[in-house]
């Protein structure tokens, strides 16, 4: 029984010679509807048969006619083309849909933003029929998960350059470092305060630091002292109205309890400036659905997908 195993040993060209000689029972004919030169044909079809150490073709006086063995190759290619049609005719509605699923990832504090709110009252009314799956990850996993192909895209918090990531510039953002109320901070006995982690504490920490102090080297966030950790954005900020400790968060994660005084600014630091971006692979195609929630989020800072 011939399978995708022998059909796979052996030079695509001739088989696809030997399919329109085998239609035409002609090599003029099948070398004008195949694009190629009829010498050209003979030479794919005599290199198929030496191959195969059989004769696909009968020389007739007034033409060609399959032997038996080229028959059963002719019918095999048929089922086997056919199915190629069907798939690439079921890509090609898949890629134009906006039905079906979409997966991304962020992290938790670009849940909290607005944004996400806003792209779902356009999905009842322009995508309906797209189911989206969120994942909450620090910006290092998310990276992971679009190039494993478990997230179509993703929204990370810092920066990255890597050969097979397609970023696109989404928007900026205010870090700050937050507090108890009426909390005092020294700027060189920063390491000795009392932090709360959260699972994108790093990657926000090093950007707010550089700004702070742009002449000093790296300052690793693993050598502070954390006395509380948490995977929720919403259990650090419950932290640190409860005195527990200090954190680094976009300002509108902690806008209501900054709007209240639960929280405060430590006022010795000034805000630092971030860039968030949508990621994705370069060497993937995006299906229509993809984009079209991607644009949606775009479209709020007046951006293309491709622009």
């Amino acid at each position: 029984m011939l399978d995708n195993s022998f059909f796979n040993r052996f030079d695509r060209s001739s088989f696809k010679s030997f399919y329109a000689a085998a239609n035409e029972l002609n090599f003029t004919k099948a070398a004008r509807k195949s694009g190629i030169t009829q010498s050209g044909i003979s030479q794919h079809i005599a290199k198929l048969e030496a191959e195969l150490e059989t004769t696909l073709f009968l020389r007739l006086k007034n033409g060609l006619a399959l032997t038996d063995t080229g028959k059963v190759l002719m019918n095999y290619l048929e089922k086997i083309y056919q199915e190629e049609e069907k798939l690439l005719e079921l890509l090609s509605k898949e890629e134009k849909s906006l039905q079906g699923s979409v997966k991304y990832s962020m992290p938790g504090s670009c849940l909290m933003s607005p944004h996400f709110n806003m792209m779902l009252e356009i999905k009842k009314n322009d995508f309906s029929l797209v189911d989206l799956t969120v994942d909450i990850f620090d910006s290092e996993t998310v990276v992971e998960k679009v190039l494993s192909g478990t997230s179509d895209f993703g929204f990370i918090t810092r920066d990255i350059e890597h050969p097979q990531v397609e970023k696109i510039e989404f928007c900026q953002e205010n870090y700050i470092l937050i507090g108890g109320r009426e909390n005092k901070v020294s700027k060189d006995k920063l390491a000795s305060l009392p932090f709360i982690e959260h699972p994108d504490f790093d990657s926000l920490f090093n950007i707010w630091f550089k700004a702070q102090f742009p002449r000093k080297r790296a300052f690793s966030s693993k050598k502070l002292n954390f006395t509380g950790s948490t995977n929720r954005i919403a259990a650090a900020l419950s932290m640190v109205s409860g005195n527990l400790g200090y954190t680094v968060l976009p300002e509108h994660c902690a806008a209501e309890l900054l709007s209240d005084k639960r929280i405060e600014v430590v006022k010795e630091f000034k805000p630092a400036v971030g860039t968030i971006h949508i990621i994705y692979r370069k060497d993937l195609t995006l299906p229509k659905r993809v984009k079209t929630v991607i644009n949606t989020f775009l479209g709020f800072y007046n951006k293309s997908f491709d622009d």
